[in-house]
């Protein structure tokens, strides 16, 4: 068994090698970008923005929420599925609970 003064500096060393210290990619900050930009790390902390895809969608008129159906606020999105189906849910969260064939609380899932 390894005694207890010989356990405390190898554990130590372990910790300092694992935390940006030389290796295949020296001067470069290897932990999270939370904790490289908190300690200042030993290269700037490697942050990816997250990418946002932007859907503009035509929204059902009030006068033809209780009444529209799925392949009506797809022509109304000219056929871009993604913009219909943000259309659909919000004609559903609207009152037309018809939108939602199976009532698993998603409009018009499985129709575009």
């Amino acid at each position: 068994m390894m005694k207890f003064i010989y356990v405390v500096p190898l554990l130590g060393t372990l910790l300092l090698t694992g935390c940006g210290g030389g290796g295949g990619d020296p001067g470069t900050c290897s932990g999270s970008p939370q904790w490289c930009a908190e300690t200042g790390g030993v290269g700037s902390a490697q942050i990816v923005p997250p990418v946002v895809v932007s859907t503009t969608f035509v929204r059902v008129p009030d006068s033809d929420v209780l009444t529209v159906t799925c392949p009506d606020i797809l022509a109304l999105n000219n056929g871009d599925k993604v913009a219909a189906e943000a259309s659909a849910q919000g004609a559903y969260q609207r009152g037309n609970v018809g939108l939602d064939g199976d009532k698993d609380g998603f409009a018009c899932n499985g129709v575009f």
